[in-house]
C-alpha cells in the first residue's frame, strides 16, 4: 500500500489524535491508503479504542482538524461502531499509523 501523505502531515494527524484518543489504535484507510487519492481527497481515519467512542469525542476531533492548518477534510470511523464486515476491510486494507 502506498500512502499519499507526507511524513509531516502524518505526524501532525497522529499527534492530534493521540492527544484526543490516547488509548486508540489509528488506521489510515480508503483512497489514501490505497495510493489512489486525488489531490483534494479526504483523509479516512479509523479509530479502535477497544470500546465505542462517544460521538461528542469524534465531533471534537472534527472540530480540531477544521481549526488546524492541515488542508484536507477528514472522515472518522469508530471501528467499535461499524459492522464486522467493514471492520475487516479496514484491518485488511488499512495502514496502521499507531498501535
Amino acid at each position: 500500500m502506498l500512502e499519499t501523505l507526507n511524513k509531516e502531515t502524518k505526524r501532525k494527524i497522529v499527534g492530534i489524535l493521540t492527544v484526543l484518543f490516547p488509548e486508540a489504535k489509528i488506521y489510515l484507510f480508503g483512497s489514501r491508503a490505497k495510493g489512489k487519492a486525488r489531490p483534494f481527497s479526504d483523509i479516512d481515519i479509523a479509530l479502535d479504542a477497544g470500546e465505542k467512542i462517544e460521538l461528542a469525542r469524534i465531533g471534537e476531533a472534527r472540530d480540531m482538524f477544521k481549526e488546524s492548518n492541515i488542508p484536507f477534510s477528514f472522515d472518522f470511523v469508530d471501528l467499535q461502531s461499524v459492522s464486522q464486515e467493514f471492520r475487516d476491510v479496514v484491518l485488511k486494507e488499512g495502514i496502521v499509523w499507531k498501535e
